[in-house]
Protein backbone atom coordinates (compact mmCIF):
# COMPACT_ATOMS: atom_id res chain seq x y z
CA UNK A 1 0.00 0.00 0.00
CA UNK A 2 1.12 3.54 -0.72
CA UNK A 3 2.18 5.64 2.26
CA UNK A 4 -0.05 8.44 3.56
CA UNK A 5 2.55 11.04 2.59
CA UNK A 6 2.55 9.84 -1.01
CA UNK A 7 -1.24 9.95 -1.12
CA UNK A 8 -1.17 13.53 0.16
CA UNK A 9 1.39 14.53 -2.48
CA UNK A 10 -0.70 12.98 -5.25
CA UNK A 11 -3.81 14.80 -3.97
CA UNK A 12 -1.99 18.15 -3.89
CA UNK A 13 -0.56 17.89 -7.44
CA UNK A 14 -3.80 18.95 -9.26
CA UNK A 15 -4.06 22.07 -7.07
CA UNK A 16 -0.42 22.95 -7.76
CA UNK A 17 -0.99 22.58 -11.50
CA UNK A 18 -3.97 24.94 -11.32
CA UNK A 19 -1.87 27.49 -9.39
CA UNK A 20 0.99 27.27 -11.92
CA UNK A 21 -1.30 27.63 -14.95
CA UNK A 22 -3.26 30.44 -13.28
CA UNK A 23 0.00 32.26 -12.47
CA UNK A 24 1.18 32.01 -16.08
CA UNK A 25 -2.04 33.32 -17.67
CA UNK A 26 -1.40 37.00 -16.73
CA UNK A 27 1.88 36.78 -18.66
CA UNK A 28 0.07 36.03 -21.92
CA UNK A 29 -1.49 38.51 -24.33
CA UNK A 30 -4.93 36.93 -23.76
CA UNK A 31 -4.94 37.96 -20.08
CA UNK A 32 -8.03 39.86 -18.95
CA UNK A 33 -8.19 40.60 -15.17
CA UNK A 34 -11.91 41.34 -15.41
CA UNK A 35 -12.60 37.78 -16.57
CA UNK A 36 -9.80 35.99 -14.70
CA UNK A 37 -8.00 38.09 -12.07
CA UNK A 38 -4.50 37.14 -11.01
CA UNK A 39 -4.02 35.04 -7.89
CA UNK A 40 -2.20 37.84 -6.08
CA UNK A 41 -5.21 40.16 -6.08
CA UNK A 42 -7.50 37.31 -4.97
CA UNK A 43 -5.24 36.23 -2.11
CA UNK A 44 -4.58 39.83 -1.06
CA UNK A 45 -8.30 40.49 -0.79
CA UNK A 46 -8.78 37.23 1.07
CA UNK A 47 -6.07 38.18 3.55
CA UNK A 48 -7.71 41.57 4.13
CA UNK A 49 -11.20 40.04 4.42
CA UNK A 50 -10.13 37.53 7.09
CA UNK A 51 -9.39 40.45 9.42
CA UNK A 52 -12.93 41.84 9.15
CA UNK A 53 -15.99 40.97 11.23
CA UNK A 54 -18.17 40.79 8.11
CA UNK A 55 -16.14 37.89 6.69
CA UNK A 56 -16.69 35.70 9.75
CA UNK A 57 -20.32 36.75 10.03
CA UNK A 58 -20.87 35.62 6.42
CA UNK A 59 -19.28 32.25 7.16
CA UNK A 60 -21.29 31.83 10.37
CA UNK A 61 -24.56 32.69 8.61
CA UNK A 62 -23.90 30.24 5.78
CA UNK A 63 -22.79 27.45 8.12
CA UNK A 64 -25.89 27.79 10.32
CA UNK A 65 -28.18 27.58 7.28
CA UNK A 66 -26.37 24.59 5.79
CA UNK A 67 -26.14 22.62 9.03
CA UNK A 68 -29.76 23.31 10.02
CA UNK A 69 -31.10 22.22 6.63
CA UNK A 70 -28.74 19.24 6.45
CA UNK A 71 -29.66 17.97 9.92
CA UNK A 72 -33.37 18.29 9.11
CA UNK A 73 -32.79 16.42 5.84
CA UNK A 74 -30.81 13.64 7.51
CA UNK A 75 -33.32 13.30 10.36
CA UNK A 76 -36.09 12.61 7.85
CA UNK A 77 -34.25 11.00 4.92
CA UNK A 78 -32.29 8.35 6.84
CA UNK A 79 -35.22 6.63 8.63
CA UNK A 80 -37.46 7.04 5.57
CA UNK A 81 -34.80 5.60 3.27
CA UNK A 82 -34.09 2.62 5.52
CA UNK A 83 -37.79 1.88 5.94
CA UNK A 84 -38.24 2.07 2.16
CA UNK A 85 -35.46 -0.49 1.73
CA UNK A 86 -37.11 -2.85 4.20
CA UNK A 87 -40.82 -2.39 3.53
CA UNK A 88 -42.21 -2.76 0.02
CA UNK A 89 -45.38 -0.87 0.98
CA UNK A 90 -43.44 2.07 2.43
CA UNK A 91 -41.16 2.03 -0.61
CA UNK A 92 -44.14 2.37 -2.97
CA UNK A 93 -45.34 5.36 -0.95
CA UNK A 94 -42.05 7.23 -0.53
CA UNK A 95 -39.80 6.47 -3.50
CA UNK A 96 -42.03 7.57 -6.43
CA UNK A 97 -42.59 10.94 -4.75
CA UNK A 98 -38.88 11.31 -3.98
CA UNK A 99 -37.98 10.41 -7.57
CA UNK A 100 -40.45 13.01 -8.86
CA UNK A 101 -39.23 15.82 -6.59
CA UNK A 102 -35.53 15.18 -7.11
CA UNK A 103 -35.90 15.87 -10.84
CA UNK A 104 -37.58 19.22 -10.25
CA UNK A 105 -35.30 22.29 -10.53
CA UNK A 106 -34.81 23.50 -6.97
CA UNK A 107 -34.17 27.16 -7.99
CA UNK A 108 -37.74 27.21 -9.35
CA UNK A 109 -39.00 26.76 -5.77
CA UNK A 110 -37.12 29.81 -4.48
CA UNK A 111 -39.86 32.36 -5.42
CA UNK A 112 -42.45 30.14 -3.74
CA UNK A 113 -40.38 29.76 -0.59
CA UNK A 114 -39.86 33.53 -0.44
CA UNK A 115 -43.63 34.02 -0.70
CA UNK A 116 -44.30 31.38 1.97
CA UNK A 117 -41.52 32.16 4.48
CA UNK A 118 -40.41 35.68 3.57
CA UNK A 119 -36.85 36.92 2.98
CA UNK A 120 -35.28 35.18 5.95
CA UNK A 121 -33.24 32.12 6.86
CA UNK A 122 -36.22 29.76 6.62
CA UNK A 123 -36.73 30.18 2.89
CA UNK A 124 -33.04 29.34 2.40
CA UNK A 125 -33.25 26.34 4.73
CA UNK A 126 -36.33 25.14 2.82
CA UNK A 127 -34.41 25.47 -0.46
CA UNK A 128 -31.48 23.43 0.83
CA UNK A 129 -33.82 20.84 2.39
CA UNK A 130 -35.69 20.35 -0.91
CA UNK A 131 -32.43 19.89 -2.79
CA UNK A 132 -30.95 17.32 -0.39
CA UNK A 133 -33.62 15.38 1.52
CA UNK A 134 -35.29 13.55 -1.36
CA UNK A 135 -32.04 12.55 -3.03
CA UNK A 136 -30.74 11.32 0.32
CA UNK A 137 -33.86 9.20 0.83
CA UNK A 138 -33.16 7.36 -2.43
CA UNK A 139 -29.47 6.91 -1.66
CA UNK A 140 -30.19 5.50 1.80
CA UNK A 141 -32.87 3.14 0.46
CA UNK A 142 -30.36 1.74 -2.03
CA UNK A 143 -27.83 1.31 0.78
CA UNK A 144 -30.41 -0.56 2.88
CA UNK A 145 -31.14 -2.97 0.03
CA UNK A 146 -27.45 -3.93 -0.09
CA UNK A 147 -27.61 -5.41 3.43
CA UNK A 148 -27.20 -9.18 3.24
CA UNK A 149 -30.72 -10.77 3.16
CA UNK A 150 -29.37 -13.72 5.16
CA UNK A 151 -29.27 -11.44 8.21
CA UNK A 152 -33.03 -10.96 7.97
CA UNK A 153 -33.66 -14.64 7.32
CA UNK A 154 -31.79 -15.75 10.42
CA UNK A 155 -33.60 -13.28 12.66
CA UNK A 156 -37.00 -14.12 11.18
CA UNK A 157 -36.30 -17.75 11.96
CA UNK A 158 -35.56 -16.75 15.56
CA UNK A 159 -38.84 -14.83 15.74
CA UNK A 160 -37.47 -11.28 15.80
CA UNK A 161 -39.98 -8.43 15.50
CA UNK A 162 -39.79 -5.82 12.72
CA UNK A 163 -38.59 -3.13 15.12
CA UNK A 164 -35.85 -5.44 16.38
CA UNK A 165 -34.74 -6.24 12.85
CA UNK A 166 -34.63 -2.52 12.01
CA UNK A 167 -32.70 -1.56 15.16
CA UNK A 168 -30.44 -4.58 15.51
CA UNK A 169 -29.67 -5.47 11.87
CA UNK A 170 -30.63 -2.89 9.25
CA UNK A 171 -29.45 0.23 11.09
CA UNK A 172 -25.99 -1.07 12.21
CA UNK A 173 -25.30 -2.79 8.87
CA UNK A 174 -26.22 0.26 6.77
CA UNK A 175 -24.74 2.98 8.99
CA UNK A 176 -21.18 3.09 7.53
CA UNK A 177 -22.50 3.71 4.01
CA UNK A 178 -25.16 6.08 5.33
CA UNK A 179 -22.38 8.27 6.74
CA UNK A 180 -20.76 8.30 3.30
CA UNK A 181 -24.09 9.25 1.73
CA UNK A 182 -24.39 12.14 4.20
CA UNK A 183 -20.89 13.28 3.21
CA UNK A 184 -22.08 13.56 -0.38
CA UNK A 185 -25.40 15.15 0.56
CA UNK A 186 -23.81 18.01 2.51
CA UNK A 187 -21.99 18.95 -0.70
CA UNK A 188 -25.38 19.37 -2.38
CA UNK A 189 -26.45 21.45 0.61
CA UNK A 190 -23.68 23.96 -0.07
CA UNK A 191 -24.68 24.15 -3.74
CA UNK A 192 -28.29 24.99 -2.93
CA UNK A 193 -27.24 27.37 -0.16
CA UNK A 194 -25.52 29.59 -2.73
CA UNK A 195 -28.63 29.48 -4.94
CA UNK A 196 -30.74 30.62 -1.98
CA UNK A 197 -28.33 33.26 -0.69
CA UNK A 198 -28.02 34.85 -4.12
CA UNK A 199 -31.80 35.31 -4.05
CA UNK A 200 -31.58 36.89 -0.60
CA UNK A 201 -30.86 40.51 -1.52
CA UNK A 202 -31.91 42.30 1.66
CA UNK A 203 -29.95 45.31 2.84
CA UNK A 204 -28.73 43.50 5.97
CA UNK A 205 -28.16 40.14 4.30
CA UNK A 206 -25.16 38.03 5.25
CA UNK A 207 -23.71 34.88 3.73
CA UNK A 208 -21.04 33.81 1.29
CA UNK A 209 -23.51 33.54 -1.61
CA UNK A 210 -24.87 37.03 -0.99
CA UNK A 211 -21.32 38.42 -0.83
CA UNK A 212 -20.56 36.84 -4.22
CA UNK A 213 -23.67 38.44 -5.71
CA UNK A 214 -22.71 41.80 -4.18
CA UNK A 215 -19.26 41.54 -5.80
CA UNK A 216 -20.83 40.80 -9.18
CA UNK A 217 -22.97 43.95 -8.95
CA UNK A 218 -19.86 46.13 -8.63
CA UNK A 219 -17.86 44.04 -11.16
CA UNK A 220 -15.20 42.97 -8.64
CA UNK A 221 -14.27 39.60 -10.08
CA UNK A 222 -11.43 38.98 -7.65
CA UNK A 223 -13.91 39.11 -4.75
CA UNK A 224 -16.13 36.55 -6.51
CA UNK A 225 -13.19 34.17 -6.79
CA UNK A 226 -12.30 34.80 -3.14
CA UNK A 227 -15.81 33.75 -2.10
CA UNK A 228 -15.65 30.66 -4.29
CA UNK A 229 -12.30 29.69 -2.75
CA UNK A 230 -13.66 30.07 0.80
CA UNK A 231 -16.64 27.83 -0.03
CA UNK A 232 -14.28 25.25 -1.55
CA UNK A 233 -12.04 25.28 1.54
CA UNK A 234 -15.03 24.86 3.86
CA UNK A 235 -16.21 22.01 1.64
CA UNK A 236 -12.85 20.24 1.90
CA UNK A 237 -12.82 20.65 5.68
CA UNK A 238 -16.38 19.32 5.94
CA UNK A 239 -15.49 16.33 3.78
CA UNK A 240 -12.48 15.55 5.96
CA UNK A 241 -14.61 15.76 9.11
CA UNK A 242 -16.99 13.14 7.68
CA UNK A 243 -14.07 10.94 6.65
CA UNK A 244 -12.61 11.21 10.16
CA UNK A 245 -15.96 10.33 11.75
CA UNK A 246 -16.24 7.33 9.43
CA UNK A 247 -12.69 6.19 10.17
CA UNK A 248 -13.03 6.52 13.95
CA UNK A 249 -16.53 5.04 14.16
CA UNK A 250 -16.04 2.06 11.86
CA UNK A 251 -12.48 0.91 12.46
CA UNK A 252 -13.51 -2.67 11.64
CA UNK A 253 -14.06 -1.66 8.00
CA UNK A 254 -10.48 -0.40 7.53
Amino acid sequence: MRSKKLNIVISVIPFLLIVVIWSLIPLTKWSNPFILPDLTSILTHLGDAIRTKTFWLDIESSLVRVLTAFLLSAAIAIPFGLLASFSLTFSRVVEPLSEFIRYLPVPAFVPLFIMWFGLNDWFMIATIFTGTAFQLILMVSDIGREVDPDYYASDNTLGAKLRQIYNKILWPAALPQVVNACRIAIGWAWTYLIVAEIANSGNEAHGLGFRILESMRVAQTYKIFSGIMVIGLIGILTDQVFRLIHRLSFRWIQ
